[in-house]
């Protein structure tokens, strides 16, 4: 199963991952989970689950989630912190799933890395008749001078790696006929950073900074702290949080 190489330096970053990235606002998680369908009980595949960051919210209202994630470093930290959840090796384009194993697919910060086309064949496979999609992003919303300062630094070594911005995951989910219209909803949300350290960690595990050589990544730290040194403590970032969702066909 390929994985993009860029994805792939998310494994060396967990930790980062974990510390640095935002959850997602409870209102957020409310309005995906109920038009998803998702409660007590529901079967939930959340497909591209990296350290758990959306699995745990699934878990908290009673879900029985299985997580699919191929990047080992990733799928052992959620492993340590969500034991109860079945964490399963795999990718959006080879679901280790049967055939409408689930009610519901979830997928968190990841779907512009899947090979698309592929990756709805599968979704539909493993989804029961009128099962749901449900896609979430946190999207930065610079604001500040930190804020804007750190989307200057992410933009300096972005290069051609996949993203959420380009819009072309939607157009092939709005386009697929094996899903229905796409639905979308977004929520204003804050995430509050209390130590340079964990301002670090949120520019760290971006994956193009992350698959930095060392000395390079250094610099970037270095310079990660310098910002800090001369802005307010705590950070605070913002993000507007995208929602969608769509019944299989």
């Amino acid at each position: 199963m390929s994985i993009h190489p860029h994805a792939q330096s998310f494994g060396a970053v967990a930790a980062e991952y974990e510390k640095g990235r935002p959850t997602y606002p409870p209102a957020a998680v409310s309005w995906l989970a109920e038009s998803c369908g998702i409660g007590a009980g529901t079967p939930v595949l959340d497909l591209a689950a990296g350290t758990g960051k959306f699995t745990r919210a699934l878990v908290e209202r009673g879900a029985e989630v299985v997580a699919v994630e191929p990047v080992e470093g990733m799928r052992a930290r959620l492993q340590m912190d969500l034991p109860q959840v079945t964490a399963l090796y795999g990718t959006a384009e080879r679901i280790p799933l049967p055939d409408a194993a689930v009610h519901a697919v979830t997928v968190a910060q990841a779907f512009h890395w899947f090979d698309h086309a592929r990756a709805l064949q599968e979704i539909h496979r493993v989804l029961v008749a009128q099962g749901r999609l449900g896609v979430i992003f946190n999207v930065r919303q610079p604001v500040d001078h930190l804020e804007v300062a750190l989307e200057q630094i992410w933009d300096r070594y972005r290069r051609d790696v996949p993203t959420h911005s380009d819009g072309r995951w939607r157009e092939a989910m709005a386009a697929s006929e094996l899903f229905g219209p796409v639905v979308h909803q977004s929520f204003e949300m804050e995430q509050v950073l209390r130590s340079a350290e964990e301002v670090v960690a949120r520019a760290t595990s971006t994956s193009f900074i992350a698959s930095l050589p060392r000395q390079q990544l250094g610099s970037v730290v270095e310079e990660i702290h310098e910002l800090c040194r001369r802005s307010p403590t705590p950070a605070v970032l913002h993000y507007r949080t995208d929602c969608y969702w769509s019944h299989r066909l």
